[in-house]
């Protein structure tokens, strides 16, 4: 895994881990500044890493879906045969949300939600009124690039197994590939239900998971980890039989 960040410098650098079964172990950081702009030097940079866990140890490469990391993970794929490379699915999961977020009905009741948060935080009386309520629970406040916030605080149905799967794949607790194939699956499947099957109500939010999906992270490695994956594989009720 290939976690890019900037310093109090504002040099990209790149802490390079390793996820397996015994956890994740630091392999090392790197200063990409004369490095993220070129995708070979990107490629030769991520051949070293390979190099070091093992060519025969490495299985699925993650990284940043730059278009310069893009090109870099299709030539390190076309070295290596038997590496897969794909960008992170955590991230993919806020692109989504992020262009739901920014879909006219969601927009708007989203900016309606934050005026009442806004006046019920910035006045005395109303919010210890609530505070006195029965089952007054805080009130969270929709962030500017945390766009699952929106959706946690509305509490809106339609992006549930959305947020479901974005913990999954936050989480360190277990390995999230087996579930992004499923993830994906049940998220379509569950915003078609909930409008009742209603072509015209559910497109616009499908054709944004289908055009991410799609377009950056379906792998085969997903399908193949998703078929795999016991827990799905015997669920003949609600096994994807497009794996």
């Amino acid at each position: 895994m290939g976690n890019g960040w900037r310093d109090t410098r504002q040099r990209p650098l790149i802490n390079f881990m390793v996820y397996c079964v015994k956890g994740n172990s630091f392999i090392k950081s790197v200063d990409a500044s004369d490095i993220e702009s070129n995708a070979q030097t990107l490629c030769n940079l991520f051949s070293e890493i390979v190099e070091i866990v093992g060519r025969q140890n490495v299985v699925h490469l993650v990284t940043h879906n730059a278009a310069n990391y893009k090109v870099a993970g299709r030539l390190l794929c076309e070295k290596y045969l038997s590496i897969v490379w794909s960008p992170c699915a955590a991230h993919c999961m806020n692109l989504i949300m992020k262009d739901m977020s920014e879909m006219r009905e969601v927009a708007d009741l989203v900016t309606l939600a934050s005026r009442v948060t806004n006046f019920v935080y910035n006045h005395k009386w109303p919010l210890n009124w609530l505070r006195k309520r029965p089952g007054w629970t805080k009130i969270i406040r929709p962030g500017a690039t945390r766009f699952g916030t929106a959706f946690i605080a509305l509490k809106i149905k339609v992006m549930t197994p959305m947020l479901r799967l974005l913990r999954i794949c936050d989480s360190d607790e277990k390995p999230a590939l087996g579930y992004v194939y499923e993830g994906m699956y049940r998220a379509k499947k569950g915003i078609k239900k909930l409008f009742r099957n209603n072509r015209e109500l559910y497109t616009p939010y499908t054709n944004i998971i289908k055009n991410r999906w799609d377009r950056m992270l379906r792998k085969s490695l997903h399908a193949g980890a998703y078929w795999l994956n016991p827990v799905f594989q015997y669920d003949q009720e609600n096994f994807s039989k497009k794996s």
